[in-house]
């Protein structure tokens, strides 16, 4: 028996007419067949045979219900992956807090300088008046009563990024990990434990982050997630007020979806008027920010991985040049190549996280083309990336700083690795932000 449902106005989930033949049958021999068929359409109608199928299994033969039970087998399998993918996050969270409480004994000490200026503001030893955002930031650790206990303020400097990547396997149990999104879940957690484990400025980007995971769809949330972005932009990092302008903008390119190309570009045009901007409304050399940064830090130990202007050419061209090459430098870091092996290690990994996240990317849209029910997650979160991306070729000093700045955002950068796993079975079993 064949139970069955057209539509006649076309898809449910895209809205797009389909041929007249094809039909959302159960029929047994026709069952995966018929999702492979819809798999560019949104998720409504693989949540439809979902149901369905649950009703009609108890109505077909054993031989037939055998069938159906391999299919929902695979459900299973995805499970135990994620289950794998807990257990990995678990271990590196642990290798994590370990890096805590001997960070003095394993890492340098140019990792602690930022921090231990902060640590000093926030017990009174040392003065602020040269930085707003060192006094707003240790205010912070002050009130929440750290200001000595600097093993406690990297707990909670990693706490809340851990707690956001197992919502983010949560959020996504159904869905196959694969090898990129295991070795992600081993290395994010220490990564963040590394640059986030004391006292640091870029610790409370993770609320921000929550907001982003946490609110639901619509434009009142992501209007409170750019004023969170305005808030922390005008008391601790100033950049923040750039990228929660441009924020709204790449949030509607996503909608839109076009291919990964318009991405790019769009990525430069921001790079462009943002150096414009620069130029005529400061009257400054478009990469100025950066070479004040740079100026008394060129030949010093700890400067190894400075960006360093790559053409001397009349401004205003020569510091948008140099900006968009920056912003090339910071996902294929290839001058670090060429230097020590933490340098290539820091060059492999960086290299690895962007291009990974530019192919993931491009599955996700090809994914989404044909869909009008994208994930307000997903399309946050890749929001959120290209814009930052774009704000930080004209403000990184260093390759460090750069991965330091983006370690909060891990936790988006893996619902983008984890999403484009997404396929057609994978689109069945999910029932997660569908409605019917």
């Amino acid at each position: 028996m064949a139970y069955g449902r057209r539509e006649p106005n076309g898809c449910a989930g895209c809205h797009s007419r389909l041929p007249p033949c094809l039909y959302f049958q159960l029929v047994c021999s026709n069952f995966v067949t018929a999702i492979r068929m819809h798999g560019r359409c949104g998720t409504k109608i693989f949540k439809f045979l979902n149901v369905r199928s649950r009703i009609a299994l108890s109505e077909r033969s054993k031989s037939q219900n055998a069938h159906l039970l391999k299919v929902y087998g695979v459900q299973i399998h995805l499970r135990r992956r994620n289950a794998v993918g807990s257990v990995t996050l678990l271990l590196a969270s642990v290798i994590g807090i370990a890096l805590i409480f001997f960070r003095d004994r394993i890492l340098p000490d140019k990792f602690s300088s930022d921090s231990d200026q902060i640590q000093l503001i926030a017990m009174g030893e040392l003065s602020s008046d040269d930085d707003s955002s060192f006094a707003f930031t240790s205010s912070l650790y002050s009130i929440l009563g750290v200001a000595d206990s600097p093993i406690i303020a990297g707990l909670l400097g990693i706490m809340l990024p851990t707690t956001l990547l197992f919502f983010v396997i949560y959020h996504y149990r159904e869905i196959d990990l694969g090898l990129t999104g295991t070795v992600s879940l081993f290395a994010f957690p220490i990564l963040t434990a590394i640059f986030l484990g004391t006292y640091s400025k870029d610790a409370f980007v993770s609320v921000i982050v929550l907001l982003i995971l946490g609110l639901k769809s619509g434009w009142k949330s992501d209007l409170l997630i750019a004023l969170a972005m305005l808030f922390y932009g005008i008391y601790v990092r100033p950049y923040w007020v750039l990228i929660a302008a441009a924020y709204l903008g790449f949030k509607i390119l996503t909608k839109r979806n076009r291919r990964i190309s318009i991405y790019i570009f769009c990525v430069g045009i921001v790079i462009v008027a943002l150096s414009l901007f620069i130029y005529i409304y400061i009257g400054a050399a478009p990469d100025t920010f950066r070479s004040q940064v740079n100026v008394d830090r060129l030949g010093a130990s700890d400067a190894t991985t400075t960006i360093e202007p790559f053409i001397t050419i009349t401004q205003p061209y020569g510091g948008i040049a140099n900006n968009i090459l920056t912003a090339l430098a910071l996902t294929i870091p290839w001058p670090l190549a060429s230097l020590g092996l933490y340098h290539k290690i820091l060059f492999i990994a960086i290299s690895a996280m962007w291009i990974t996240f530019f192919v993931s990317l491009k599955k996700w849209i090809n994914i989404n083309r044909f869909s009008r029910n994208k994930s307000h997650i997903e399309t946050r979160s890749i929001a959120v990336i290209l814009t930052f991306l774009a704000v930080q070729a004209l403000f990184e000093p260093d390759y460090g700083s750069a991965l330091r700045h983006l370690s909060p955002l891990f936790p988006l950068i893996l619902v983008i690795f984890i999403s484009c796993k997404r396929n057609t079975k994978s689109h069945f079993e999910n029932g997660s932000d569908l409605k019917i």
